[in-house]
């Protein structure tokens, strides 16, 4: 039960967290110098061009309503555009979502292990620690450099 409760308090500042987060992100992108009309259309574009994707994109609207409109899409799943591919953030996102939890378990899998009583021994300030860790590196040391956490295998075709 008491894990219950702990649960429902973090789940309960997962809100005011994102809300935070969107607001930060928000608030930064509005009073950075630039102005993304003038990036999306080119520097070359005449000013009424500029002044027509500003309505087009929302822009003369007043903050408030720019952040309400964007916190709207982001609840609907519309991330807005890609400035280098001008496709949906959303489906750039789904597409290159596979090798980057690809990439993330090759990087989990690959990483050395430590062993929980190596923490232990850290913590506790064990007096033998540094005889210890001076052990297991003359252990692995092997001509002159560290060996492999795991055997590497080749993949062949």
């Amino acid at each position: 039960m008491a894990f219950l409760g702990y649960f429902l308090r973090r789940l309960s500042l997962v809100i005011p967290t994102l809300l935070g987060v969107t607001i930060i992100t928000f608030t930064l992108t509005y009073v950075l110098p630039g102005n993304p009309a003038v990036v999306k259309a080119g520097p070359l574009v005449s000013p009424e061009v500029v002044k027509e994707l500003e309505k087009a994109m929302g822009l003369d609207q007043p903050a408030w309503v720019q952040y309400g409109r964007y916190i709207a899409g982001v609840l609907h799943g519309d991330l807005g555009q890609s400035a280098s591919t001008g496709r949906p953030v959303l489906e750039d996102f789904k597409q290159r979502l596979p090798a980057t939890l690809d990439a993330l378990a090759d990087r989990l899998t690959n990483a050395p292990p430590v062993p929980v009583a190596e923490f232990a021994r850290i913590r506790a300030r064990h007096p033998e620690f540094l005889r210890i860790r001076l052990r297991e590196l003359a252990m692995n040391l092997g001509n002159g450099h560290l060996k492999p956490a795991r055997p590497q295998t080749l993949l062949t075709a």
